[in-house]
């Protein structure tokens, strides 16, 4: 079975975390809070790509990477990560989570569901879980070399649906 993971990362695990994984047209979606809970479902669809909605890595100068500058000039608005609170912590936790999988062998790459939400429909009502179908569905994109990748490879790179 092929699977694709898509998390749509909280900064804390006291706030709710979507996690869907997209297997063979199938979605298996949920919330969940704690890297333990992430990293079990994750393990128990091994995955082929996990896509996250959350930034990997900082900007190597000033608050925001070259992925959200080009972001902004297609009209698409992101936080910068350096001097917001909330977006230091959900790099933090990211960080975490993917040295994590680098344990384990899993790829994994960045994605921002937000500019999506129109051209993805999900039945889901629950913001994370419709994102993190989104981010799945991206994953599954990037495998089939459908993706645009935002940025500059040393500091980031933001994956889009082409």
């Amino acid at each position: 079975m092929v699977c694709f993971v898509g998390i749509d990362l909280a900064a804390s695990m006291h706030r709710p975390t979507g996690i869907a994984a997209l297997c063979n047209g199938k979605i298996f979606a949920k919330i969940v809070y704690t890297e333990k809970e992430i990293l079990d479902f994750v393990l128990e669809h091994k995955p082929t790509l996990i896509a996250i909605d959350a930034p990997l890595t900082e900007p190597l100068s000033g608050s925001v990477r070259q992925a959200e500058k080009l972001l902004a000039l297609l009209g698409i608005r992101t936080f910068p990560i350096k001097g917001f609170e909330g977006m230091e912590l959900l790099l933090k936790r990211a960080k975490r989570l993917i040295r994590e999988f680098d344990k384990v062998g899993l790829n994994y790459i960045e994605t921002f569901p937000s500019p999506l939400r129109p051209k993805f429909k999900t039945k889901s009502k629950n913001p994370h879980i419709r994102d993190a179908i989104i981010c799945a569905n991206v994953a599954k994109l990037h495998f089939e070399k459908k993706t645009i990748g935002y940025g500059e490879k040393k500091e980031g790179l933001i994956f889009l649906p082409a």
